[in-house]
C-alpha cells in the first residue's frame, strides 16, 4: 500500500471514531510517532507508555517546560510545543493497564530482541 497522506491522517482518525491512542514505548520511533500524531489532532489524546522512568521523566520536563526534548530530530522541539499547547499528549511510567485499557488503538514501538534467546519483562 502507498503512504498515506499527513492531512488525511485527521480525518482517518475521527471517521473511526479513534479518540485515545497509546503508543508503547517512549524512544525514538514511539516518541516522535506519538509527538506528530497529538500535534496534528486535536480530538485525539495521545499517551506514551514506556518502563524506562527515566526517560519519561525527561520526555514529562521537556513537554511540561517546553524545553529541549531527550532526542534530537529536526523541528521536534516546535512540534512538541504544539502538542504541549494541544493539551492532547501524555507520557507515563504507571498503570499500563489502565493506559491499554482506556485506549482505542495500541501502538507498539519498542525495541527488536537482539538474539533468539527468550526474553522475559519483569
Amino acid at each position: 500500500p502507498k503512504p498515506q497522506n499527513p492531512a488525511n491522517l485527521n480525518s482517518q482518525l475521527i471517521a473511526m471514531e479513534i479518540q485515545n491512542i497509546c503508543v508503547i514505548g517512549s524512544g525514538y520511533v514511539g516518541a516522535l510517532q506519538a509527538i506528530v500524531m497529538a500535534a496534528q489532532n486535536l480530538k485525539v489524546n495521545v499517551t506514551v507508555y514506556d518502563i524506562n522512568t527515566a526517560l519519561i521523566a525527561q520526555w514529562q520536563q521537556a513537554l511540561r517546560l517546553a524545553e529541549e526534548s531527550p532526542i534530537y530530530e529536526p523541528q521536534l522541539d516546535e512540534v512538541l510545543r504544539v502538542a504541549a499547547q494541544n493539551n492532547n499528549l501524555t507520557f507515563t511510567a504507571e498503570n499500563f493497564a489502565q493506559v491499554a485499557t482506556e485506549a482505542d488503538c495500541l501502538m507498539i514501538a519498542v525495541n527488536t530482541p537482539p538474539s533468539k534467546e527468550p526474553c522475559v519483562m519483569g
